[in-house]
């Protein structure tokens, strides 16, 4: 070759060249023949692979053509009721290192939560969809004086589960939360707090589409091309 230093050692068992064991790679190969010295029609032979510069692996994306990544994602149903359903979505994000809720933990499972699950008790009325849930001690200003606000993704009358998001303030347990279009009013029993840090991580991408509306049975496949 037109390099340097390279010193290869053939692996010969029962005269049968096993395999080649480089010994020194050299220095400024561009390329390489091999030779090997023997007798008759079985001579071995063996090709030269000649690593780009820098060697395999320094700069993965120049080597590979890798300009774009792709990420796919599936919602199917219910997701074992940690996703509700017969509520729309509509908009997608691609968020780099989350966290887990209250810690500085980078976020590594594949489901996470960002609403709060709220258990209430039987009373009067359901919550709908999309409206604002509020506990206040003012019946003439509710919402301005408000001490928590939220806006509804679903109610759960089986179970009496209330999921919600956008929220603001402090819940009070064993306090009603009322509906302010519904007037929907149920005593708060346990709240679940979301499993990942709402506002942590880095946005990387953001997608708004037209309403998306679920069912229990539905799956959605979500794919993110990056160009880079």
């Amino acid at each position: 070759g037109d390099g340097t230093g390279a010193i290869l050692k053939a692996n010969v068992s029962n005269n049968q060249v096993k395999n080649v064991i480089i010994q020194s790679r050299g220095n400024g190969y561009t390329y390489a023949n091999i030779r090997f010295d023997g007798v008759g029609a079985n001579v071995a032979s063996a090709i030269v692979s000649i690593a780009p510069h820098d060697g395999h692996g320094y700069d993965p994306v120049f080597e590979l053509g890798a300009t774009s990544i792709m990420f796919n994602v599936d919602f199917e149903g219910t997701e074992n009721t940690l996703l509700p359903t017969g509520n729309d979505f509509r908009e997608v994000t691609l968020i780099q290192n989350p966290f887990l809720y209250n810690t500085s933990n980078v976020a590594t499972a594949s489901i996470y939560t960002l609403y709060k699950k709220i258990k209430v008790s039987p009373g009067t009325g359901d919550y709908s969809f999309d409206e604002t849930v509020y506990q206040s001690n003012n019946f003439e200003d509710p919402l301005g004086d408000a001490t928590f606000t939220a806006d509804v993704i679903s109610f759960d009358t089986v179970g009496n589960n209330l999921y919600v998001n956008n929220f603001k303030g402090t819940l009070q347990e064993n306090q009603p939360i009322r509906g302010f279009q519904s007037g929907a009013a149920r005593v708060v029993n346990s709240i679940t707090e979301p499993t990942l840090d709402l506002y942590s991580g880095k946005m990387l991408y953001i997608s708004d589409k037209l309403p998306i509306t679920r069912d229990n049975d539905q799956t959605e496949r979500i794919r993110f091309i990056l160009s880079f």
